[in-house]
């Protein structure tokens, strides 16, 4: 009971003085407008998200395009992992390919070998599909008894996305 006294006291000693300088005095954000709507053509984060960011694990691997990017679970809230923080796991590194000169080739097990261009398959219909991924050496270090600094090393490699799929 006295730990709780002394805990509201800083509250109520407020609330009976001159009052939360926060509440008080009016931010410039509620009395101005902001920035135009696309400041910032492509989304980014707010500043005060800048800490909330994908990790690599230290010592994991010895090149770092043979790596993890791990999803920062303790700054989630929801399902949805935001793109920018979903977790990735690279073999050989990522490259930004060219969408116009990308193909995806169909061949062997099927009637008819096919390619198709970026452009067939945006023709294509499409639904959404909110889908649960993960790695599957999520934990992998904890079953070789080796000690991660966080959750976030032990189990981020996980994400949950809405993809936009060809039925």
């Amino acid at each position: 009971m006295t730990a709780s006294a002394a805990m509201a006291a800083p509250a109520v000693a407020r609330a009976a003085g001159e009052g939360d300088p926060a509440i008080l005095n009016l931010p410039p954000w509620s009395t101005s407008l902001g920035q135009p709507v696309a400041a910032n053509p492509y989304g980014m984060p707010s500043k005060y998200e800048r800490g909330l960011q994908r990790r690599e694990s230290p010592g994991l691997t010895r090149v770092g395009g043979s790596s993890v990017a791990f999803t920062p679970l303790q700054g989630l809230f929801g399902i949805i992992t935001p793109s920018g923080l979903h977790f990735e796991r690279h073999h050989q590194g990522w490259h930004d390919v060219d969408p116009s000169k990308h193909r995806l080739m169909i061949n062997g097990l099927v009637k008819t070998n096919a390619v198709f261009t970026m452009d067939d398959i945006m023709r294509l219909p499409s639904v959404s599909r909110i889908h649960f991924i993960e790695c599957g050496a999520n934990t992998g270090m904890e079953w070789g008894n080796v000690a991660v600094p966080t959750v976030q090393y032990s189990h981020g490699m996980i994400s949950c996305s809405e993809f936009l799929a060809c039925p």
